[in-house]
């Protein structure tokens, strides 16, 4: 049982990983890791079920430059082995719902336990950060997180 999974808990991280090695390097992504639906639920996970209407209306109402993307991390059995990849390599999350503003690769900014106008923020963040990017206030690394994670 704990190798099938172990096997499950990497596979859904090595999706997390193939969908980050797209990102594109100057664009915006806010990404919301959730806990994974059971047979009756949203989510076994108590926050990501109390967040979810929020999450739906900023679905139905943001229409920005920032893609948008929902990520399940996988069932409650395997979030809560301490050898969870989510939690002990990148994004080394520690609670979910969290939701990551990225732009390209780069970790700009997260929030837990979200609501709607903190998803929207982070939007609104994303234009403040490019801004400082185009004046030279703020040069962003260059570190490619997929490279790191699966070294």
């Amino acid at each position: 049982m704990v190798i099938m999974i172990e096997a499950a808990r990497n596979q859904i991280y090595n999706a997390f990983l193939d969908q980050l090695s797209q990102f594109k390097e100057n664009d915006w992504y806010l990404v919301l890791f959730e806990g994974s639906p059971t047979e009756n639920a949203y989510s076994w996970c108590s926050d990501c079920i109390y967040a979810q209407e929020d999450v739906r209306k900023f679905k139905s109402s943001y229409d920005g430059p920032v893609k948008f993307l929902q990520f399940k991390v996988g069932s409650k059995e395997e979030w809560t082995f301490p050898d969870n990849p989510f939690k002990v390599k990148f994004p080394c999350l520690t609670d979910l719902p969290t939701a990551m503003l990225f732009r390209g690769q780069v970790d700009a900014m997260r929030v837990i336990a979200v609501k709607q106008k903190d998803l929207l923020y982070l939007c609104e963040r994303s234009q403040e950060y490019e801004s400082q990017v185009r004046s030279g206030a703020w040069s962003p690394p260059k570190i490619k997180r997929v490279e790191l994670a699966r070294s």
